[in-house]
């Protein structure tokens, strides 16, 4: 599987490591010839916001492993914008009297910047938890396909196997001779 194009501004594009001609190699440590185009596909599409390990052949022949972030352009986009600009707190109390009675370290921060700085981190990292999380249920996913799979295969030899022990010893009773 070749690379033809890259979308602008999607992961493959921001990461400045792709160019058109690059060969897929492997998708998470499966080779691309081991799995039909539709596993293939699933594989490499899956949740938008998690990250996927893919490993392609560059035209210099070199082998490059790259992690990109599955998702659209704007959703790519999205991720990377810087939060919206939060609207100052609404005075509740006069300042004063508070750092007259109260220090200021009871209440956590320092200023109304410091507060907001906090709840853009807190944003960013419920943003990477909900990726982390949609990666989990991704794998979560991707090996309940696996072991399904695989148990289909095993079933599938188990009953070959069963077929094949029988057809044996039906040969043998029918050359063994009663005297």
């Amino acid at each position: 599987m070749t690379i033809k194009s890259i979308a602008p501004g999607a992961s493959a594009d921001r990461s400045r490591r792709l160019a058109v001609g690059d060969e897929l190699i492997s998708v998470e440590g499966v080779h691309v010839q081991s799995v039909s185009h539709t596993e293939l596909r699933e594989r490499i599409v899956g949740v938008e916001g998690t990250l996927v390990t893919l490993a392609f052949k560059k035209s210099s022949g070199d082998v490059i492993e790259i992690e990109l972030m599955r998702g659209s352009a704007d959703f790519i986009a999205s991720i990377h914008a810087p939060p919206p600009e939060l609207p100052p707190l609404p005075p509740v109390v006069d300042r004063s009297s508070l750092t007259q009675s109260l220090p200021s370290s009871a209440f956590g921060v320092a200023s109304s910047s410091a507060a907001s700085d906090e709840v853009l981190r807190l944003r960013a990292t419920v943003r990477q938890l909900e990726a982390t999380n949609a990666r989990y249920e991704e794998d979560v996913r991707l090996l309940r396909s696996s072991l399904e799979a695989q148990r289909s295969e095993f079933d599938a030899r188990l009953r070959a196997a069963e077929e094949d022990f029988r057809r044996q010893l039906n040969d043998r009773n029918r050359s063994v001779r009663v005297f």
